[in-house]
């Protein structure tokens, strides 16, 4: 189930992502330093997520803001014609009952990289959660 929030002050957490999409999709290649630029930009992405679901557990689906993002990792990512498409997992801290536990759930992504004329506030990229019981957000 795609966790598509359409409230207007999550929008620019994705609009940042779909930056950091557009970096790593333009990044240099064919350089010495190939290596380290993909690192970096990869970590970019991990730094916008982990600032997106931050918002997410503010502002998003009502499970959601019982939790705090504690990490997300970036494990896949594959070119396709009109953008990039990323999956990884990210880990969630909940705190019920005085008790702290946490969760790891999967997520994928689907982010659509404009040509460089667009702006980046026509893409919205898609998310999706993946619960480890087969519920999603």
């Amino acid at each position: 189930m795609n966790a598509r929030i359409r409230k207007k002050f999550l929008r620019s957490a994705e609009r940042l992502f779909a930056d950091a999409c557009r970096l790593y999709a333009t990044r240099p290649r064919g350089h010495e330093g190939d290596a380290k630029i993909e690192d970096l930009s990869t970590s970019l992405l991990s730094a916008y997520l982990m600032l997106t679901f931050h918002q997410w557990s503010q502002h998003g689906p009502s499970r959601l803001r019982q939790m705090s993002v504690l990490d997300v990792k970036v494990e896949h990512i594959d070119h396709t014609a009109d953008g990039i498409v990323l999956s990884g997992a990210v880990r969630w801290s909940r705190r019920q009952a005085g008790q702290a536990t946490d969760l790891t759930e999967r997520f994928w992504i689907d982010c659509p990289v404009p040509s460089l004329r667009k702006t980046p506030r026509s893409v919205r990229p898609t998310i999706a959660l993946r619960v480890a019981d087969g519920s999603g957000a």
